[in-house]
């Protein structure tokens, strides 16, 4: 789920003028102005759900409690269903805080633009053969051309056209009575998929054997499950990969390109921070509220001072004002990071900037950075 509020997010921050649904996503989740003379709502009140809440248990600290736009207002409802998961909750407010969340879900559903209009980025359809299904049955008006497998389609037009379309073959399961079933797992890798139909009365979850599947997806690597709190390298490990490579300079690294979070994540774990550094600070310009990306920039740049000061000795001064220079940036970075909505990663974010200090102090003997 915190992935997923991680992909909205930075879609609420790309140029979407390529695409329809992807503009209207945009907008829908900014809460773009309303335009003249329309009494239209752009912002969730969370006011009577957040007061149901308090009652409830306590609300982590940095959260709205009154009127948000729907991108934060989907970080808000995420906080909330992380601390019902873990947290114990007394019954009697419990009737409140649906009440509340009833609330924020009708605001929603009545928020300008409206996500249920015609272009509206809740009204997609699924079109399968010569079929087109919205919701849980199919519409009158069938597509102009058939298709050999399902899709999914954004902006369906009364004579069977559409303004996009994406393939849905392996994301969803039509059965014979054309009734939609989502993909929520994959058994084994054999391929045995389930699907599920939800508010189904019977036969809600069906199993597909469809090796054929596993050819669409990429195999995973070891980087797309490294963990937002992955283990560092000691510096006595970072010290033998030195000495068992005096050759290798730091600056070679810097010809790698990084394209994406995983591989930042990637070269930041094998210690290629250059790189790593380069993309992420791109990244941020535009996206200044990614908590977890300030984090890992400031990690990057204290472990990257760490491996300057290491191949350069302790006799070399040439690189001290970088070393200085990349510690003390990393610690602005860590600042920003202190501003996620969970407390474990605001804890990160302090446990790694006790480390810049550290090595601030280590190098440059100034017990100012002790205090």
């Amino acid at each position: 789920m915190d992935k997923w509020i991680e992909i909205l997010e930075y879609v609420s921050t790309i140029d979407a003028n390529d695409s329809c649904y992807l503009t209207s996503l945009k907008h829908f989740l900014n809460g773009r102005s309303c335009p003249d003379g329309e009494d239209s709502i752009t912002t969730i009140d969370l006011t009577s759900f957040m007061s149901a809440w308090a009652r409830a248990c306590d609300i982590p600290s940095g959260l709205s409690r009154d009127k948000v736009t729907i991108k934060n207002a989907l970080k808000v409802v995420n906080s909330f269903r992380n601390r019902l998961a873990h947290v114990p909750f007394p019954y009697d407010p419990i009737s409140d805080v649906y009440r509340g969340l009833e609330s924020c879900t009708e605001q929603l559903f009545s928020a300008y633009p409206k996500p249920t209009s015609e272009n509206g980025t809740l009204s997609g359809s699924i079109g399968y053969r010569g079929q087109v299904i919205k919701g849980s049955t199919p519409l009158q008006s069938p597509l102009a051309e058939p298709l050999d497998s399902a899709v999914f389609i954004f902006g369906f037009k009364d004579k069977g056209l559409w303004t996009e379309k994406w393939d849905a073959n392996l994301f969803i399961h039509i059965d014979t009575m054309l009734r939609p079933y989502i993909l929520t797992r994959l058994r084994d890798d054999a391929g045995l998929w389930e699907y599920t139909r939800y508010l189904a009365e019977s036969n809600a979850v069906v199993t597909i054997q469809k090796p054929d599947y596993l050819e669409q997806l990429p195999i995973p690597s070891e980087r797309d499950y490294l963990s937002e709190s992955e283990g560092e390298p000691s510096v006595i490990e970072s010290t033998l990969v030195a000495k068992e490579g005096t050759e290798t300079e730091v600056s070679e690294h810097e010809e790698l390109v990084v394209k994406s979070m995983g591989d930042a994540n990637w070269a930041i774990r094998t210690r290629m921070f250059a790189p790593a550094i380069k993309f992420l600070e791109e990244l941020l310009e535009n996206r200044q509220d990614y908590h977890v990306g300030w984090l890992r920039l400031g990690h990057a740049k204290r472990e990257f001072a760490v491996d300057l000061h290491i191949q350069s000795g302790t006799d070399d001064t040439d690189h001290m004002p970088e070393i200085r220079g990349l510690l003390e940036s990393s610690l602005n970075d860590f600042c920003k990071a202190k501003g996620h909505i969970s407390a474990p990663y605001r804890a990160e974010a302090h446990y790694h900037a006790s480390k810049s200090y550290l090595r601030l102090w280590q190098y440059f003997k100034d017990e100012s950075f002790l205090a």
